[in-house]
């Protein structure tokens, strides 16, 4: 009670300024003079004296030069002195702690007046050592973590008068003297985060699914100290970069997600609350492009006046001239270049604003003056009759009485592949393939192109999250299969594969209904599908389930969870009630043993199956009501039941990526060796006890995240999602970039 009836009014006061955004100025004008803070009012060292929008303040002692402390009473002193402005506080061998850190808001400037009578003071910021100082100017000769600190004196002689200013980002500041004042202390908030107008560009990528990206954004701080800040790509850290490296060019990134679109986020440097985050899609740059968007006038040729051989347009450093259109009989026509749009004129779907249509002329397209070499050049076609004439580089004329698919070798060095889509008779590519400096692209009839683009980057072919639904039934017992998936970079079609439903399908067709299908003993139906073109480029997956039960429920289907906390295998049970039942409820039998009842409201519902007692593989049954209509499906993919370290991992391989020119490299997780092994593997990562993220087995290799090359060892812990015993930890190898080693090597922990 003595100790806190002294400090009311004192609380009273700095509970009113700091809920002021930003915070007032403490000048103690408010609090009775003569209030002794210390052991006359009951106070020890380190006792907090006010608490107050995340800021907490403490009296703590003195230190001396010789090593020793000391704890004696502050003061207001009243303004009869005329030391300061009117009333202020008075140290007399104590210093007060001002802990920031969970503040309102971030301080970026502090300052305070100050005098000095005396003796000795002590100075520490954001958790330095205490710097122990006989004149106030000594510390501006010192440094403190991520500030900077500015004295300035306005009196010459004793005792000595000024104001300190901090500036940077300030989390706790400890001030102390034997006779020493302070007055207006006064700190600026800035946005608790700063981050601001984040951009991110995929700028390129490869056919092995990495992307290039370039990130910048602003930083909105006004502290003069350069910020840091990590990368994460779907929750992984991908790069830690500092202020001065914006914009930064992101390499190599592989998104640890199989759908089509990915998060981005960018957090300052150990503030996981300063984020902010953007998604972007799995969509590779194209090449330059001409477009014709720029193509004045409806008409170029004859008709218009337009001149034979005369350039009448350039787009990307490709100009564009017009010559006669030649027959199979050397006969020549220059006829008119259509400039259509495709508001009015839709037919070709692929066209993007305006596009060109070939009246008995020829379009000769110069590449000499483009700013790289050339690889490759596609075309959109729409074409609905009529000869055509296609060259390339000077060489002789491919005319053709009908635009035919397939491969054509038009100059030395170049291939003309034509390809029509397989939703249209009429609508494709023309791909030509090597250096390309001249290209002549005509026709008589209904030729028409739009979006010549050279050396487009192809999109790596992505297939993933295949959805699989079984049913309707039919009077047969026959039943239809409904299968989806996401794709990304593939052709324009896929061949399918499963049970009785081998067939070829246009992704545009998506999704697909197969069957009749019949059923199996196993209720399991396994479905793939495979790009056309990329026999690599694939996606699978299998249901387990018996659409046509014959029941008053239908569908019925189980999804294996992997095991449960307890060591028993959880799996999830479904189906649709499509009929009259004369009860309210189903029941579920493992091995003949009945497990429970539940509602037909239940479903689906999450079963622990019992941990089998023998080698026979176990069995679920499913009975309307008690025994009526009962169907039983084998449980093929059941794991062995275990303790609950089942997942115990037994060794890792992992290894470190060659130092950047920051300085920088990564860890990488490459495998881990459980024992026993399992189907499904989850574990969770920590780097030097911060978690990394969350993980199936499918997910490696995983980048752990950029460190910086200055022989740090990193301690890494890796554990199962059931329990936090079942892991496995190890040591990092050093790495000390400025040795210019290679560090391609797999290191191999644990027993292997």
């Amino acid at each position: 009670m003595n100790r806190t009836l002294p400090l009311i009014a004192l609380m009273l006061f700095l509970s009113i300024q700091m809920m002021a955004q930003p915070l007032s100025c403490l000048n103690f004008e408010d609090i009775p003079a003569n209030t002794q803070l210390g052991p006359a009012s009951g106070n020890s060292p380190g006792d907090v004296l006010f608490s107050q929008a995340g800021i907490q303040v403490s009296i703590r002692e003195i230190q001396y030069p010789d090593g020793s402390t000391g704890f004696a009473n502050a003061v207001i002193q009243d303004a009869g002195s005329g030391w300061l402005d009117g009333q202020f506080l008075f140290m007399g061998n104590n210093s007060l702690f001002f802990d920031f850190s969970q503040a309102d808001g971030s301080l970026n400037q502090l300052c305070f007046d100050f005098f000095d009578g005396g003796g000795v003071e002590n100075f520490a910021v954001n958790g330095s050592s205490v710097a122990v100082v006989d004149n106030f100017s000594e510390i501006t000769a010192l440094n403190f973590p991520g500030v900077t600190v500015d004295v300035t004196f306005i009196s010459d002689g004793l005792p000595e008068q000024g104001t300190v200013c901090i500036t940077g980002n300030i989390e706790s500041l400890l001030i102390g003297g034997q006779e020493f004042g302070i007055d207006n202390v006064c700190a600026d908030a800035v946005l608790a985060c700063p981050i601001a107008n984040l951009q991110a560009e995929i700028v390129s990528c490869d056919d092995a699914g990495n992307y290039n990206i370039e990130v910048d954004f602003d930083w909105l701080s006004p502290l003069t100290v350069i910020a840091s800040f990590d990368i994460f790509i779907e929750g992984e850290q991908a790069a830690f970069i500092s202020q001065a490296d914006l914009p930064y060019l992101l390499e190599g990134v592989q998104p640890a997600t199989d759908a089509l679109e990915f998060t981005l986020t960018v957090c300052q440097n150990d503030n996981p609350n300063c984020c902010e985050s953007i998604i972007l899609q799995k969509q590779c740059p194209t090449g330059s492009c001409v477009e014709f968007e720029g193509l004045a006038e409806p008409s170029y040729g004859s008709s218009s006046g337009t001149p034979a051989g005369t350039e009448i347009y350039s787009e990307s450093g490709i100009g564009l001239r017009l010559i006669p259109f030649q027959s199979l009989f050397w006969t020549t026509t220059y006829g008119d270049l259509a400039v259509l749009n495709e508001t009015n004129n839709p037919e070709m779907t692929a066209a993007s604003g305006q596009y060109l249509q070939f009246e008995s002329i020829n379009a000769v397209f110069d590449l000499t003056g483009y700013s790289e070499p050339v690889d490759s050049i596609v075309v959109d076609f729409y074409y609905n009759g009529g000869a055509v004439n296609l060259a390339a580089n000077g060489s002789n004329f491919l005319i053709q009485n009908a635009l035919a698919p397939g491969l054509y070798a038009l100059a030395p060095g170049i291939t003309l592949r034509v390809v029509f889509d397989a939703a249209s008779d009429r609508e494709g590519q023309l791909i030509f393939y090597g250096n390309v400096q001249s290209l002549l692209i005509g026709g008589d009839g209904d030729f028409r192109i739009d979006n010549l683009c050279v050396n487009p980057q192809p999109e790596p072919c992505r297939m993933g999250n295949m959805a699989i639904e079984l049913g309707p039934c039919n009077a047969d017992g026959g039943f239809l299969a409904t299968i989806d998936f996401e794709h990304q970079g593939t052709s324009d079609s896929f061949n399918l594969f499963g049970p009785g439903a081998d067939g070829h399908f246009a992704y545009a067709d998506l999704p697909v209904t197969v069957g009749p299908l019949q059923s199996n003993n196993s209720g399991i139906y396994a479905f793939a599908a495979v790009d056309l073109a990329q026999d690599g480029c694939w996606v699978g997956d299998t249901i387990q389930g018996v659409p046509c039960t014959g029941c008053a429920f239908e569908g019925l289907s189980i999804d294996y969870l992997g095991l449960a906390d307890n060591g028993q295998n959880a799996i999830s049970l479904n189906f649709e009630l499509v009929g009259p039942t004369l009860t309210d409820f189903f029941s579920v039998y493992f091995d003949g043993e009945l497990y429970e009842r539940f509602s037909w409201n239940d479903v689906p519902v999450r079963l622990l199956v019992p941990c089998n007692t023998n080698d026979l593989v176990q069995e679920i049954t499913v009975c309307e009501g008690e025994d009526h209509c009962c169907v039983t499906v084998p449980l093929i993919y059941l794991q062995p039941c275990g303790n609950p370290c089942n997942n115990l991992i037994d060794s890792v391989a992992y290894y470190l990526t060659d130092c950047n020119n920051a300085g920088n490299y990564t860890i990488v997780l490459d495998q881990l060796f459980p024992n026993p092994p399992n189907l499904s593997f989850l574990f969770n990562v920590s780097v030097d006890g911060v978690q990394v993220g969350s993980y199936s087995s499918a997910s490696l290799p995983i980048d752990l995240g950029v460190y910086p090359g200055d022989g740090s060892e990193h301690e890494v812990a890796i554990y199962t999602q059931n329990t936090a015993a079942c892991g496995y930890q190890f040591t990092t190898q050093l790495v000390q970039c400025n040795d210019n080693c290679q560090l391609d090597a797999v290191y191999l922990v644990g027993d292997v």
